[in-house]
């Protein structure tokens, strides 16, 4: 699928003497990022991460997780977290993962496919919206 990502890079400490990133820079553990090819599934929660004080005043006060389940090379279980400031961000974030998810995975998909998957989507996020307390940020 050569129109498609094949992972995300992550990078602690850039170094300046390689000009380049690549894929091969991710160990068998997942060090360093995430293969696509690797993520089995979604899923989209109310954050109940801990949060720093700054961002509990922040920005991040009603945020929503995103989270991709994957398998390392090495076969464990890994998941990967990204914090989202509203529901318009977890939601174009994960509809952008299954979009490559499907992608890599060859699934042809019609429309009517594509658009029951977006409303199952959106009623798992506002699932967590109707969570009493939790007010949520829009």
């Amino acid at each position: 699928v050569e129109s498609c990502p094949m992972g995300l890079l992550w990078v602690k400490k850039f170094d300046k003497s390689k000009n380049h990133h690549t894929i091969a820079s991710i160990d068998k553990n997942g060090k360093g990022g995430v293969l696509f090819q690797g993520i089995q599934s979604v899923a989209v929660t109310k954050d109940n991460h801990p949060l720093s004080r700054k961002q509990k005043r922040g920005k991040f006060k009603n945020s929503f997780t995103f989270v991709l389940h994957s398998r390392t090379n090495a076969g464990s279980k890994r998941e990967v977290l990204f914090r989202c400031m509203s529901k318009e961000d977890v939601f174009d974030l994960s509809a952008g993962f299954q979009a490559i998810i499907d992608r890599i995975r060859n699934d042809s998909l019609t429309s009517k496919e594509n658009n029951e998957r977006e409303k199952q989507t959106r009623a798992r996020i506002d699932a967590i919206d109707a969570i009493p307390g939790t007010p949520l940020a829009s």
